[in-house]
């Protein structure tokens, strides 16, 4: 047998060259003239769109973190384990300020120029800091009954702590000082908070057969025409401000109904029959309201009118970047999971079982998460196509919370876990 050797590290030798035909030139120069314009686009395609970004290497901040973190443009704020202090800290992981308080306080929520606390058994007290500072701004005392963008409205109820409606005194206050901006005294009827903190808010009161809407600014108190919550078996569930619209949720068993209210003028403006569970989701679908409908289903219906525009064939919760609906499957089993859906046609991009989403979700990529063997798994999805982008091999606990730049997350054996945008996007997960 005679065996050949072949030496791969050797290159082969360069063929002769041969004579082209006297037609293969005038071929070779007909093609380049057709690839000349595809030449041409071809470097305006590389500058098109910019490609989404993602999250870097993340820092480790080496800090016992309580489970109330709230991570906002400006950094990461919490509690110290016990309630003993508030700490503001960056996104390089430097702590930015750290200010002691009774320990019975945790974080409500954070604006850019204030930090809320508030007790966690009653009596109700709030405490309202600098969040650059860390200094104490103001104090109060009485249960919070609408939190809104530069307005606080708190009620003099302390007879239920936990319940969402009030009744009694309601003191209004500015954010920024303190400051009493009006006051009701003694109004024996219910109190429906409506939004609050992260956009408009306001207020109804409600005797079950009347209501009104009041402006959190000012005071002022609007008749609402039609108010549908009178009779023994008829429920106001809720009431939304959404798209400049409120939206009332009025339930008789399983039956309910929609309203839309000018909050202007208090006159009606539209009445919608839906289909009411405890996981029914009332809120924004991009431009419009969703609703739920019958067999788990979601109606996205015009703000200004109440017709049906789209359809959704799923229990959604959420909204989405222009042209997309990023929203979360509610299961009656409680599993959860997330879709991508085009707003317009309802058409699904990407489904994903058991993953829900974080933080914002107006991005190009946004993060999501879910729990395997009590262990948090965390990973992006670009908006455009549904792809997954792995974060590496860092395992988080929950909670996490997110901004439209940064993704925090506890980390195993305890701090925290700081994903900054970088530029590209990392291989796509499997």
């Amino acid at each position: 047998m005679t065996a050949t050797l072949i030496d791969l590290d050797r290159p082969e030798p360069p063929e002769e060259p041969r004579p082209l035909p006297r037609w293969a030139s005038r071929r070779v120069l007909r093609r380049a003239l057709l690839l000349l314009p595809l030449l041409l686009v071809l470097p305006l395609a590389a500058s098109g769109p910019p490609v989404p970004p993602r999250y870097g290497p993340p820092i480790v901040v080496p800090l016992e973190v309580s489970a109330d973190f709230v991570v906002t443009p400006g950094g990461i704020f919490f509690t110290d384990p016990g309630g003993a202090a508030v700490r503001a800290v960056a996104f390089d992981g430097r702590t930015r300020w750290r200010t002691t308080v009774p320990a019975s306080y945790r974080i409500l929520g954070v604006t850019p120029e204030l930090v809320l606390l508030t007790t966690q058994t009653p009596p109700s007290r709030y405490l309202v800091l600098d969040a650059a500072t860390g200094a104490v701004r103001w104090r109060h005392e009485g249960r919070v009954a609408s939190i809104g963008e530069r307005v606080a409205v708190f009620s003099s109820d302390e007879s239920d702590f936990d319940s969402t409606n009030y009744s009694g005194h309601l003191v209004a206050r500015r954010w920024s000082d303190g400051a009493e901006l009006w006051r009701f005294e003694g109004d024996p009827r219910q109190v429906f908070s409506v939004l609050g903190w992260d956009r408009p808010s306001g207020l109804i009161l409600a005797d079950g057969d009347s209501a009104e809407f009041v402006e959190p600014e000012t005071g002022t108190r609007v008749p609402l025409a039609n108010w549908p919550g009178s009779g023994v078996s008829r429920t106001v569930e809720m009431a939304f401000l959404l798209h400049g619209i409120l939206v009332a949720v009025e339930t008789r068993g399983r039956a309910a109904s929609a309203y839309g209210y000018d909050p202007r003028t208090g006159s009606p403006l539209w009445t919608v029959a839906i289909d009411w569970n405890n996981n029914a989701y009332v809120g924004l679908c991009g431009p419009h309201v969703c609703l739920p409908d019958e067999g788990g289903s979601t109606l996205a219906v015009d703000p200004r009118t109440g017709e049906v525009v789209v359809r959704y064939p799923f229990g959604l919760v959420g909204s989405g970047p222009p042209g997309r609906l990023l929203a979360e499957v509610a299961s009656r089993t409680g599993r959860t999971g997330t879709i991508l859906l085009d707003a317009a046609t309802a058409q699904v991009i990407r489904s994903l079982d058991g993953w829900a989403w974080l933080g914002p979700r107006n991005a190009d990529v946004v993060p999501i998460f879910r729990t395997v063997l009590m262990e948090t798994q965390v990973a992006l999805m670009s908006t455009a196509d549904g792809r997954l982008f792995s974060l590496g091999p860092h395992r988080a606990e929950s909670p996490c919370d997110a901004t439209g730049m940064h993704l925090v997350c506890r980390a195993r054996g305890g701090g925290l876990l700081i994903w900054r945008y970088a530029t590209a996007l990392p291989p796509p997960t499997r």
